[in-house]
């Protein structure tokens, strides 16, 4: 009875420690509200275009009459291309929109002249990338979101602290962000990069002994795990879990080479009925996630979400169990 007493309290802890108004939530995504223009693209009827600038080198197709020339120009610091007999300006123009431009130009001297436009190189918006991942300037081609640019990276090493990405725009703000949490879902917090970005992921220690919680809890991260460290435990560890959170549905995974079993707690049970069984221990690289709905198809989830643990050097076995406590 008194072990049952004490589990309950600490229910009521996690319970406390998980609830958060709207309004917070409000206040934590207005930075990452959606973007429709910055200094690296504009959305023009919903369809999002790069804007050309000084560094990026074109390529450009004339056709005047049956004559057919190609040109490589580059933008020069003052924002003009030279074409013969003729300078154009088309930084901070779309691609299209520099059509446009240098067919107007170009339609003074030359009766409906036909112009193509193309980036073969795109040098104008760049971000710099630091600390854990591999370091240097990648240059943006369009709108860019966090996650895709550090998928074009081949992903982040197992040290990498994902939960306290540091982005530092060119006005000197920093934003702080936690990649699990775009993870798990909550794709308000994928910022939009922009040039002049620069981004710094730094190490963690990580202990041999971890586990990995993301999804609707407070604070998705790597943590260790001591001997004896119960699902309930670990839920404590991130903060508790937000009120979006499913707690039916409550995933423990884990992989034992060759194979992935997927643990199905109801945590509901748990704090409703004190019902232990669903508190389970943990192991040494579990990975806890808290759902935002209920899982209908617990392997078409794994699958879907491989591909994110395969980038986060994290790999899922493609033969998997499911086991749910509560049957």
């Amino acid at each position: 009875m008194a072990g049952r007493l004490l589990i309950l309290t600490f229910v009521f802890i996690v319970i406390l420690s998980g609830v958060r108004s709207h309004a917070q939530e409000a206040v934590e995504s207005r930075q990452f509200l959606r973007v429709t223009e910055n200094n690296t693209f504009i959305e023009l009827d919903g369809v999002p275009q790069y804007k050309l600038g000084i560094g990026d080198i074109l390529e450009i197709d004339l056709l005047v009459g049956i004559t057919r020339e190609k040109f490589t120009p580059e933008v020069r610091t003052n924002g003009f291309i030279t074409l013969p007999f003729l300078d154009v300006r088309v930084a901070g123009l779309t691609v299209t929109q520099a059509e446009e431009r240098v067919k107007e130009e170009l339609g003074r001297y030359v009766k409906v002249p036909r112009v193509e436009v193309r980036v073969k190189e795109y040098r104008s918006k760049k971000v710099v990338v630091l600390g854990t991942v591999k370091p240097g300037l990648y240059y943006l081609k369009g709108k860019t979101t966090l996650l895709e640019l550090i998928t074009e990276l081949s992903g982040v090493p197992p040290n990498a602290a994902m939960d306290r990405i540091q982005l530092r725009r060119a006005d000197g703000s920093t934003i702080h962000i936690n990649l699990l949490k775009i993870i798990g879902g909550a794709i308000t917090e994928n910022i939009i990069l922009d040039a002049g970005d620069e981004i710094y992921i730094p190490a963690v220690d990580v202990a041999e002994n971890k586990i990995l919680i993301f999804g609707e809890v407070k604070k998705p991260g790597l943590y260790p795990r001591r001997h004896g460290l119960t699902l309930l435990d670990a839920i404590g560890m991130a903060d508790g879990y937000t009120i979006y959170a499913v707690l039916s549905n409550t995933a423990v995974i884990r992989t034992v080479n060759p194979q992935t079993e997927v643990i199905v707690a109801n945590l509901k049970r748990l704090i409703k009925k004190g019902d232990i069984s669903q508190n389970i221990l943990l192991a040494n690289n579990d990975i806890i996630y808290v759902p935002r709905s209920k899982i209908g198809d617990w392997n078409i989830f794994i699958q879907k979400i491989k591909p994110t643990f395969e980038l986060l050097a994290l790999p899922l076995s493609t033969v998997i169990t499911i086991r749910a406590l509560e049957d």
